[in-house]
């Protein structure tokens, strides 16, 4: 999360509960003054609707910065996916690669197969032909 955005939810959140610890001072300072003060009535709407504005407020406001929580773990989510994606994608190039790779070194052992028979035979046939020719007088 970008550092701006989470200083901001922060922010907001400690302004909320600002705002609450204000209004319970007020209400604090209200009853220690008693019911007997001539302004308690004026005071008392003024907290009254100090609480209904903090109370209808609070949740649109908090549920903005839920919402935005709650895109940027998505957005997260999101980007973890697309890595995965290019993960994927590059896995499958190395996996190709390996396999031709693979394949050229069947080739290349199939040809020593070939040429270690052909070698093989040859020295069996010159060995055979050597016998052969040191027992010529004897068959």
């Amino acid at each position: 999360m970008e550092c701006g955005k989470r200083e901001k939810y922060v922010s907001d959140i400690q302004n909320h509960l600002h705002s609450l610890e204000t209004s319970a001072g007020q209400v604090d300072n209200l009853v220690g003054e008693g019911v007997h003060n001539p302004q308690f009535p004026q005071q008392r709407e003024k907290l009254i609707t100090s609480f209904d504005n903090v109370a209808s407020q609070s949740p649109v406001q908090l549920a903005q910065v839920d919402s935005d929580l709650r895109l940027r773990e998505i957005e997260l989510l999101v980007a973890q996916r697309e890595g995965l994606k290019e993960a994927d994608r590059r896995a499958k190039g190395y996996i190709g690669e390996l396999e031709k790779q693979v394949e050229e070194g069947r080739k290349v052992l199939d040809n020593l197969k070939s040429q270690v028979m052909e070698t093989g035979v040859s020295v069996s046939s010159e060995t055979f032909q050597r016998l052969r020719n040191q027992h010529k007088d004897r068959e």
